[in-house]
Order: C-alpha cells, then structure tokens, then sequence
C-alpha cells in the first residue's frame, strides 16, 4: 500500500496540516474560484457606475445646451429674464 505525500505548514498552526496533494488542489480551486467570483462582481459593478457617470454627464451637457439656446433666443428677441 502506497500512502500519499503529505504537504504539511506546522508553522501556520491553522489545522490545516498533512494534507495530500489532492486536498491541497481543491483548496487552491475553491479559493482561486471565490477570487474569481469576486473580481467579476468588481468589475459588474464598475461597469455600471460608469454608465451612471456617463448618463449624468450626457444629461448635464444637454441641460447646459438647453440653457444656453434658450438664452440666445431670448436675447435675440430682446426679452431679458429677470432672476
């Protein structure tokens, strides 16, 4: 009978000694997968913040446009608004 090889850490002292490679391999998948998780919902995130960011831009430059041809018109016609 072939016993497998042993990685142990002893200076962790987390209980997470003598494990095979096996063991070791799904440890490094399963936090490698939470990574992976994690940093697509960043980037999800990001993504849509920017849209927001964009959206608001867009909306004040059309707002500031608005004003300004609005303004134009009114001196044009030679109506001052009182503020």
């Amino acid at each position: 009978m072939h016993v497998a090889d042993e990685y142990c850490f002893l200076w962790l002292n987390l209980g997470l000694t003598s494990m095979n490679k096996a063991e070791w391999a799904s440890w490094v998948q399963a936090i490698g997968s939470l990574i992976a998780l994690g940093l697509t919902l960043h980037l999800a995130c990001s993504g849509q913040r920017q849209q927001q960011n964009a959206a608001t831009r867009a909306a004040l430059l059309f707002a500031c446009r608005l004003d300004l041809a609005v303004n134009r018109m009114l001196q044009a016609t030679a109506w001052q608004v009182k503020t």
